[in-house]
């Protein structure tokens, strides 16, 4: 089935049911509906014409329309929204190492690394960011066992205990 569009006058009508319908392949389905509306607004001229059928805002449009113009069906591929470079990052690789060797030889919590990096390394990270490093390194948290302490004979219940770190 061809995905034309006919304009008449002020009525529009899209032929093709899947232009809008959901489908696996979802990036086919948004570049066919991109190149729906640039069709339609160098067929009409007429952004609020486009905009009120295709159900998007002026703002949505006119940047597609740009960037067709520039780069023809090109252009309507979404580009990634990911960050060319992040001036404000935390952690470099030196870091990630430190949290890891306090984590692996001292079997410190996310807590303590964060009180051991600001006494002794003068490093400032949140217990939030100590905890995607270990979580991104496969170190699960630390479990806290209660061995047994040092028992009153008379009632039975335990006057010390005694926890301990483990892996």
């Amino acid at each position: 089935m061809s995905n034309t569009i006919h304009v008449s006058g002020s009525h529009t009508s899209f032929q093709g049911s899947d232009v809008y319908s959901s489908s696996v392949n979802g990036d086919q389905n948004e570049l066919r509906r991109k190149r729906v509306w640039v069709q339609l607004y160098a067929e009409t001229k007429d952004a609020g014409l486009v905009c009120r059928r295709c159900g998007i805002s002026r703002p949505t449009l006119r940047p597609w329309w740009e960037r067709f113009q520039r780069k023809g069906d090109a252009g309507l591929v979404s580009l990634s929204r990911r960050p060319h470079h992040s001036p404000c990052r935390v952690l470099d690789r030196e870091r990630i190492d430190l949290i890891l060797v306090l984590r692996d030889e001292r079997k410190l919590g996310p807590k303590r690394i964060q009180a051991e990096l600001l006494r002794h390394h003068d490093l400032r990270l949140s217990t939030a960011t100590i905890w995607k490093v270990l979580h991104a390194h496969e170190r699960v948290p630390l479990v806290r066992r209660r061995l047994p302490g040092i028992l009153d004979d008379s009632a039975g219940r335990c006057l010390e205990t005694v926890f301990r770190w483990i892996r």
